[in-house]
């Protein structure tokens, strides 16, 4: 059976939703840790953020490309920030009035995630990080384009060095687990135009391609002399691209799951954010003591999926009278 790069571009939504569990696990196993050696595993679920970062750089390429500046933002604020500001509001209107009573002005820096840039404080610090992103996407589309795609694979650069260099001197602070998202991002800027290129003449994944995946994915896995700080930046920026590929490839052979992986996908961003809010609240209300551990595996995503769907359809219904 054929793999071709225009399949990996078809499963995009599978792939998301199989990030989300990574991600859900992931962050469950921070607070609730599982035993060993699932919790070796779930550890790494965080390079779902990687992948979604990646396969987002993939598609701001085209959509860039089919509107106009003002569109490409309006899109961007439907559905990004649009989701996040429905469910954000009950959270922070509980955080900032009554569990810190810290007023209306600490409750919008909070709400526009502008306080995670000076507290480097916020449950949702991947939306900040988006916003700032998407802002500057049409930008650096621009120079990408223009100096050939060296001007991404140099900031992608500077940036991961900028950051070893920070954490060699312990001044690598909350923050920078967020900037350390960067150099995977601008090397899907980097990638963009050619991989798009590939999908549009279906050009194929060879078996030799494959092979060659398979022992980068394993680079998060191995545990390396900690030769240089910050070393999991390079780890998975040499993993991401293949573990994507690699996956679609399972996807596409194994289909038994996608319907139920798209279904997911498509709440992905939701999904994280109700988690996140939830997560949040439990941590500082009750704690996770209040029930087993294993009861919290299930409860938590049950309660997340179900809570993002409806956050869905209501941004959804808004999004179409906005639009």
């Amino acid at each position: 059976m054929k793999y071709t790069w225009k399949d990996v571009f078809g499963l995009r939504k599978e792939i998301f939703g199989l990030g989300t569990i990574t991600i859900l696990l992931f962050h469950l196993n921070i607070y609730v840790p599982s035993p060993q050696p699932f919790a070796f595993f779930l550890a790494k679920g965080n390079i779902g953020v990687d992948v979604f970062l990646m396969l987002s750089a993939l598609g701001l390429y085209n959509s860039i490309r089919k509107n106009t500046i003002p569109q490409f933002y309006k899109h961007r604020f439907l559905r990004v920030f649009l989701p996040y500001l429905l469910g954000g509001v009950v959270y922070f209107i509980w955080y900032d009035f009554s569990y810190l009573k810290d007023g209306f002005l600490q409750f919008i820096l909070n709400l526009s995630t502008l306080n995670y840039w000076k507290t480097n404080i916020h449950p949702l610090w991947y939306v900040a990080l988006l916003l700032v992103i998407y802002a500057v996407y049409p930008i650096v589309n621009q120079l990408d384009k223009r100096t050939r795609h060296v001007s991404s694979i140099l900031i992608g650069v500077l940036v991961a060095v900028g950051l070893t260099v920070l954490d060699k001197e312990g001044h690598l602070r909350k923050s920078f687990h967020c900037f350390s998202r960067i150099p995977v991002f601008m090397l899907g800027v980097a990638l963009a135009a050619y991989l798009n290129q590939a999908a549009r003449e279906d050009k194929e994944i060879r078996m030799m391609h494959l092979l060659a995946c398979l022992p980068l994915v394993l680079v998060p896995f191995v545990s390396f002399p900690r030769l240089i700080p910050s070393q999991m930046i390079y780890q998975y920026l040499v993993a991401t691209l293949p573990l994507i590929i690699l996956t679609g490839f399972v996807l596409k052979r194994c289909p038994v799951f996608n319907k139920t992986l798209a279904w997911l996908g498509q709440y992905s961003l939701e999904i994280y954010a109700v988690q996140m809010f939830i997560i949040s609240f439990v941590d500082r209300k009750h704690g996770f003591e209040t029930y087993p551990s294993y009861l919290w595996y299930v409860i938590l995503p049950v309660v997340s999926i179900l809570l993002s769907v409806v956050l869905s359809w209501v941004a959804s219904a808004l999004r179409r009278r906005l639009e």
